[in-house]
């Protein structure tokens, strides 16, 4: 059953390119969401060998679902539908919406048993980590992009 979890979510995320990706300017994001796939394996299989989170079923499984899946697609239309005013004001709330929205989706995980804390990590710093996350993902994106 925990096969099927991760599988659907892996399907899940691509559904959610197929649907809502500006699949044209698939080469502007390109760059971001491989530096964001290759982190995301990195720093999760750290925090997996520190204890500090575990998944259900074989990490490996969880670790290239969400490294392959949620975060190419998280990323992709995160920087796809960044906005054009580029305000202090309307950055926040931009970051606010997706924070809350990748937390949620943790949150999910976590009360379904497929994620489980340790060693003092909790969802506060989970959610913290996500502002840092997108932030270098925008940045990242400038940079590469030359904005």
């Amino acid at each position: 059953m925990v096969w099927a979890f991760w599988i659907g979510q892996f399907i899940f995320s691509w559904a959610m390119w197929l649907a809502f990706a500006r699949k044209g300017r698939w080469y502007e994001y390109l760059s971001v969401c491989i530096f964001a796939s290759w982190l995301s394996l990195v720093v999760e299989a750290i925090m997996v060998y520190y204890s500090l989170w575990s998944y259900s079923g074989h990490p490996l499984l969880a670790l290239f679902v969400n490294g392959l899946g949620s975060y190419i697609v998280t990323i992709y239309l995160f920087v796809q539908w960044l906005p054009n005013d580029r305000s202090a004001k309307s950055i926040l709330g931009y970051y606010f919406k997706w924070t809350l929205a990748v937390i949620f989706f943790e949150y999910i995980h976590l009360w379904l048993g497929h994620i489980s804390y340790q060693n003092g990590w909790n969802i506060g710093y989970s959610y913290l980590s996500d502002w840092f996350l997108f932030w270098l993902f925008n940045k990242y994106h400038n940079f590469v992009t030359q904005k």
